[in-house]
């Protein structure tokens, strides 16, 4: 890329940098995943740290919950097409034989889980990706 061509960018991409950070409050808290019948990710919670923010992901595995662990978040302010403006979250696991790159946003109390499965090991299996809904959860009822 040219210095010129940069500079282009720039004023196309720049711009949208100038709306000050995201706001994550409505992120903040324990979720729980609308199907009760999940294979994939049963529960996540997202805390405020003070580097930042972290999220932790409990999968389902082996007929129980299997705790991903904590991982920093990062927010991104998201354009629509009719330039309405959200907060989007991005966290990467890294499980060795598989990364998983999560990214979810608010849409009217829902939130819509993206996961990018990509496999590392090898084995020929097929990278993935899929998508799951999460709606506010107290998560006294859900045991680990």
């Amino acid at each position: 890329m040219t210095l010129a061509s940069s500079r282009q960018a720039d004023l196309v991409f720049g711009t949208e940098a100038d709306q000050g950070p995201p706001d994550v409050s409505g992120f903040l808290g324990p979720w729980h995943n609308t199907n009760a019948r999940t294979s994939r990710i049963r529960r996540l919670t997202v805390e405020a740290m003070d580097a930042g923010l972290s999220v932790r992901i409990w999968g389902v595995a082996g007929g129980g919950l299997f705790d991903w662990g904590p991982q920093p978040a990062e927010a991104f302010t998201c354009i629509e097409e009719n330039g309405v403006q959200a907060t989007s979250l991005y966290a990467n696991y890294d499980f060795g034989f598989m990364t998983t790159a999560l990214q979810w946003r608010l849409n009217k109390g829902i939130l819509p889980l993206m996961s990018f499965n990509v496999f590392r090991d090898d084995s020929g299996r097929s990278n993935y990706y899929t998508r799951e809904l999460f709606c506010r959860s107290d998560m006294s009822g859900d045991a680990a």
